[in-house]
């Protein structure tokens, strides 16, 4: 039986409620909310990342429940991720001229730790999305 937290996501219907589904999920509610994660590979480029998920999420989150849980996800995730790129950014533009650039040695593992935590994180949302099943990101700031 599924344990259902008050913040978590409802739990998806068990399989066989959907023909093709897997866990009750149809083909294209996971191959959606898949690619809703693969947008998070444009976080190379500052503040984009949010975009694509955020329109595909309000796109088809009335279609389906799945959808709007992995849509969130994504969206709750890649907010956080800029947030913590801009945060440490700041940081280092701050602290390097005050510390002589010592700042800027101790604050560059923060900076890889995010970038690191969004591709691990990018990964196992794709893979629970392809075996249909739900995904919270870890270290997720929720605003949506």
């Amino acid at each position: 039986m599924h344990q259902h937290f008050p913040d978590s996501p409802p739990p998806i219907p068990p399989a066989g409620g959907v023909p093709g589904g897997v866990g009750g999920v149809q083909e294209w509610e996971r191959t959606y909310a898949l690619f809703t994660h693969l947008s998070l590979l444009l976080i190379l480029l500052p503040l984009v990342p949010v975009i694509p998920p955020l329109v595909m999420w309000l796109i088809k989150r009335d279609a389906s429940t799945f959808v709007d849980a992995h849509g969130k996800e994504a969206v709750n995730f890649s907010l956080s991720l800029v947030f913590y790129l801009i945060g440490v950014s700041v940081a280092i533009f701050v602290l390097a001229p005050l510390t002589c650039g010592a700042a800027l040695l101790v604050l560059w593992p923060a900076y890889l730790a995010v970038w690191v935590l969004g591709a691990y994180g990018m990964i196992m949302a794709v893979l629970a999305a392809k075996a249909g099943r739900l995904y919270r990101y870890p270290l997720t700031i929720r605003l949506v």
